[in-house]
């Protein structure tokens, strides 16, 4: 096990992690509230995005489920098609401004809480009667 420091405020200690965990939270719980802590500033631009019955949906997966409740894939998923708003369906360049801001928060919010896998660029969905030929 090897400590690494965050801030002044926040210890981890980091440990060997099963391959199903995306997170490198020992007690993801723990970890993710002394995380909003320390970014303050952050988690309070995500409650203005999103609102604040929306953001207390998401502070309550962030910090009382556990994993055997909610793996940290459905927690990723969940809180990038929340922060995303499930309307983010092209490049990042392309997108209006309130889309380019939850855009920047979902990726801000992978950097914050040791998320590395790359984020996938939104897809646009084809209307697949657009495509279907006609008779």
């Amino acid at each position: 096990m090897s400590n690494r420091r965050l801030s002044a405020n926040v210890h981890i200690d980091l440990h060997p992690i099963r391959s199903e965990i995306l997170l490198p939270f020992h007690d993801r719980q723990e970890e993710m509230a002394g995380l909003m802590a320390c970014n303050e500033s952050f988690f309070k631009a995500v409650e203005q995005a999103v609102g604040d019955s929306t953001y207390a949906e998401l502070t309550d997966i962030w910090l009382h489920k556990n994993r055997n409740e909610l793996s940290d894939a459905e927690l990723l998923n969940t809180t990038r098609s929340t922060l995303l708003n499930d309307t983010v369906r092209t490049r990042p360049e392309n997108l209006n401004s309130d889309d380019q801001i939850r855009f920047r928060l979902w990726r801000q919010f992978c950097s914050v809480v040791g998320y590395d896998d790359p984020t996938p660029l939104p897809v646009a969905q084809e209307d697949p009667m657009a495509t279907a030929p006609t008779s």
